[in-house]
């Protein structure tokens, strides 16, 4: 799993860009195309955040509070469209 590192200000508002995740696929047509999600069974389960599941934008959906959480962790899944899909993980 590739991890990546971000700081996020105190006063980013609500839809403001946080980072954004890339991956890349070696096939052809339809079959490299990435979509990309959230695992929300693993991270992000009161929704703090949204990810554009074509670009792989993060951007803040909820207010942060971090006096009550100073750290949250996301675990973004880029997804082929490959028949039997391929995947992997990238941990934020």
């Amino acid at each position: 799993m590739q991890r990546y590192f971000t700081s996020v200000p105190f006063d980013l508002e609500i839809g403001g860009t946080i980072l954004k995740v890339e991956a890349s696929d070696a096939d052809k047509g339809e079959n490299s195309r990435i979509t990309y999600s959230i695992n929300r069974r693993q991270s992000d389960k009161e929704r703090h955040f949204d990810i554009d599941s074509q670009t792989g934008l993060i951007t803040l959906s909820k207010k942060l509070d971090f006096e009550r959480q100073s750290v949250h962790e996301i675990v973004i899944v880029a997804r082929d469209g490959g028949e039997v899909p391929q995947e992997t993980r990238y941990c934020l």
